[in-house]
């Protein structure tokens, strides 16, 4: 899968992985909706901080990755529609999103693991509600 796809879930799932972050992924249902993922992260005793994870979505996640990595973030019009472009320092191009955090993350994973990630069914299939 193209790294500039990548969203929601599938986008944390890779992330975490690339930042080295333990984190679990809830059983949809336990959401109350069956299109709804959420990575909940560990606490030094390895067990569940109560907090989910989404580096995509909350500031408190994905800012701290931002700064540390030095993406940069810059608002423009990308195939006729206005977005966000960011690019990390380590890995050449740049990648757009929809908002700031999307596309930084899609940047992180892509200096990490490159332009492309290998397909994960099993995610793909629970974010999807399948």
């Amino acid at each position: 899968m193209k790294t500039a796809e990548l969203t929601g879930a599938l986008l944390d799932y890779w992330v975490a992985g690339a930042a080295g972050v333990d984190a679990v992924m809830s059983d949809p249902h336990r959401n109350g909706s069956r299109n709804m993922v959420t990575f909940y992260g560990r606490d030094h005793d390895g067990h569940l901080d109560g907090r989910s994870y989404k580096p995509s979505e909350h500031w408190s996640d994905g800012g701290e990755i931002i700064e540390r990595e030095r993406i940069g973030l810059m608002p423009v019009l990308h195939d006729g529609e206005s977005c966000w472009m960011a690019a990390h320092p380590n890995f050449g191009s740049g990648y757009p999103g929809p908002t700031p955090l999307v596309a930084a993350m899609r940047a992180y994973v892509a200096s990490k693991f490159g332009g492309e990630v290998p397909d994960d069914a099993a995610i793909q299939a629970a974010q999807e509600g399948k």
